[in-house]
């Protein structure tokens, strides 16, 4: 395979909420949300959020996830699911399984942003979301 000339990080790096816990296993209830704090990717060329959600065989899923990246508007606010629109994208979790996705973000369209993980699903499920980074080399 070719080389696409990213360096990236060796490891994943759990990302962590507003509240600053780590995003590892964290229980997200039916119509709640979680929200990072502004991720800057100033010397990135990009970065690798992935994400996992686990349903526990609790109950029939009945609707999706939502997950949303909020750009920096003007260095202090920041684009909002409820108002305007957002980049984001909806995955269906399934009932008894373990759902992954991931989601590569240039820092030339989002030098720096919040990342938002909606549950709307119908069920409480467990979270995973995790990020890392790629650099490009100078040429010589």
């Amino acid at each position: 395979m070719a080389d696409s000339g990213i360096n990236w990080d060796d490891d994943w790096t759990n990302l962590t909420t507003a509240a600053t816990s780590a995003w590892s296993g964290i229980h997200r209830a039916d119509a709640t949300s979680g929200i990072t704090p502004a991720i800057d990717l100033d010397g990135k060329y990009c970065a690798k959020i992935s994400v996992e959600l686990i349903e526990d065989n609790t109950g029939a899923i009945d609707s999706t996830v939502t997950l949303s990246l909020f750009g920096d508007i003007d260095g202090t606010n920041y684009e909002e699911r409820t108002v305007g629109n957002p980049f984001g994208f909806k995955i269906l979790p399934v009932q008894a399984d373990t759902v992954r996705t991931a989601i590569t973000v240039l820092s030339a369209e989002y030098p720096k942003f919040k990342f938002e993980l909606f549950n709307d699903s119908g069920q409480d499920l467990e979270t995973n979301c995790r990020i890392k980074y790629g650099t490009i080399l100078p040429a010589s």
